[in-house]
Order: structure tokens, then sequence, then C-alpha cells
């Protein structure tokens, strides 16, 4: 029996007017914006081999990360179509991809690890007390708890 090889991807979604993500960003918000890029730059044929793997497992609006799976094989193209994505859900905004992993629980860890980054970023700027960054980092890993099953 073949199982299937998926990549999974760790997005950062900046918004180029400052502000940050809003509760409308939802998973399939997000795979809608993702389907529109991969048509876009690599036509119907890329997005329909593309489409079998292709899931948001997990958007997190406060910190804009996003993790999303896909086929081994199209995995540079998702890749690709997120580089030169320039708007999601009508605004105008840059995409990046921060980290890729085999397993969701590798690029689980590296989400919880951006979220410190950016988290004592904000300790740093004085926009957040440092008491309060254990409880998010307990909220973040519970929320991704459910997400790796």
């Amino acid at each position: 029996m073949v199982r299937f090889k998926n990549r999974y991807l760790l997005l950062e979604v900046t918004y180029n007017d400052g502000r940050g993500m809003d509760a409308s960003v939802t998973p399939s918000a997000m795979l809608d914006a993702l389907k529109t890029s991969i048509i876009e730059n690599f036509g119907d044929v890329t997005y329909g081999l593309a489409q079998a793997a292709l899931t948001v497992k997990y958007v997190d609006t406060r910190c804009g990360l996003v993790i999303v799976r896909c086929g081994r094989d199209e995995s540079q193209a998702v890749r690709t179509a997120v580089g030169v994505m320039q708007e999601v859900l009508g605004r105008s905004a840059r995409c990046g991809t921060r980290f890729v992993g085999g397993t969701l629980a590798t690029t689980r860890e590296a989400c919880l690890k951006s979220t410190r980054e950016k988290l004592r970023a904000l300790v740093d700027t004085g926009r957040l007390k440092e008491d309060e960054i254990d409880a998010l980092e307990e909220a973040q890993k519970k929320i991704l708890d459910t997400v790796a099953h």
C-alpha cells in the first residue's frame, strides 16, 4: 500500500496597511485565496493536481500565521503561488513561507516558535506585558493540539 506524501507549510501573512488579520480570515477564505493564486499563476491543471491534498489546517489571526497541507510533488508550486500572492480577501498583503515540514508536528513546533518570537517582540515594544505571554502560549498550544489530529 502506498501512503500519501504531504508537506506542511507555515505561512506568514502581513497586510500592507499595517493592521493585523481580522476574524474574516477563516481557513476556507485562505484556501480560496490560495486556489486563486495557483490558478492565476500555474493554470487549472496544476490546481487540479494540488487540490487533492490542499487544505488549510490552522489560521492564527493574532500573529498572521497559517498552516497549509499540500502534496509533496505540488509543494513547490504552492510555495511559489504563496510568494506571489498580493492580496488576501481584497486587502493588499505580503505572504511568505516561514517553514516547510514533512509532518504536522514539526510544523506545529515551528508555529509555536514563531509565535514566541512575535510575542517577545511585542513585549520589547511595550505593547504586551511579560506575564501575558505564558497565557497566550498555553492557549495556542491547546488550539494546535486539536489541529494535530
